[in-house]
């Protein structure tokens, strides 16, 4: 598992910096340095042995596949620079067909001229079995990781985009566009249960740190702990995602 890579006091390479405290003196980062992203290409991925996405489908279930839906022409280079970005790093990859096709909507961001190339999963998703696993309570989290002398704040980078999606379940993220049919590699936004399975994830991952001094709330990463103990905690929640 990678982490979204901060601004900037710790230059480790043209480029590539790092937020620390000035307090936080004696971490040595530059032992790290491969936990940390800075572009979709750095990201290496989880290792499925920690975990995968499953589609399981309700009995009965009709198999759908959907047009694509009409693309305004303004967004048609953005979406191809997008589809082009997730083949070269192995989130999505080309097939010929599927049994299942869902086509994609675009979500134009706060920023402009960017936006989010998504799939319209909706009947997939109605015709999935819901998974249940719950998120944690935000003000239990909050009361657990308070009056502590010392924090530290991690993001993951592109958490959903770093979970494999199970081998036989692949086919039914195909989506369609007028540059081809592609199938999802890494669990895409959108996607019934995504969020159960990428908690339960961070759970399995870190379980043995949590209450002692981590606190996880889906890809955001709390660390708390005395002065005196904190950069060893930190060391071992980088080695963590390092092993994951």
């Amino acid at each position: 598992m990678v982490l979204k890579s901060a601004t900037a006091d710790l230059l480790l390479d043209e480029g590539k910096a790092l937020k620390i405290s000035a307090k936080l003196e004696g971490l040595e980062l530059e032992m790290y340095r491969d936990v940390f992203a800075w572009r979709i290409e750095d990201m290496k991925g989880i290792r499925a042995k920690w975990g995968q996405h499953r589609i399981d489908l309700l009995e009965g279930s009709v198999l759908v596949r959907q047009r694509q839906y009409r693309l305004n022409p303004k967004y048609s280079l953005l979406v191809k620079d997008e589809i082009d970005k997730y083949l070269s790093v192995g989130i999505i990859f080309l097939v010929l067909s599927s049994e299942w096709v869902s086509p994609i909507v675009i979500v134009p961001k706060k920023k402009i001229g960017k936006i989010r190339v998504c799939q319209d999963f909706r009947k997939l998703n109605t015709a999935t079995k819901k998974d249940h696993h719950s998120l944690p309570f935000t003000d239990q989290i909050l009361d657990r990781v308070a009056r502590h002398e010392c924090y530290s704040f991690l993001d993951g980078f592109l958490g959903y985009n770093q979970v494999s999606i199970r081998e036989e379940d692949k086919d039914k993220t195909t989506f369609t566009m007028d540059c081809g049919t592609f199938v999802y590699h890494k669990m895409p936004f959108g996607l019934c249960n995504a969020l159960a399975t990428f908690q339960r994830m961070m759970i399995t991952i870190f379980q043995e740190f949590l209450r002692k001094f981590l606190e996880i709330f889906i890809d955001d990463f709390c660390v708390f702990r005395p002065k005196k103990d904190h950069l060893n905690s930190l060391a071992i929640v980088f080695q963590r995602c390092r092993d994951s």
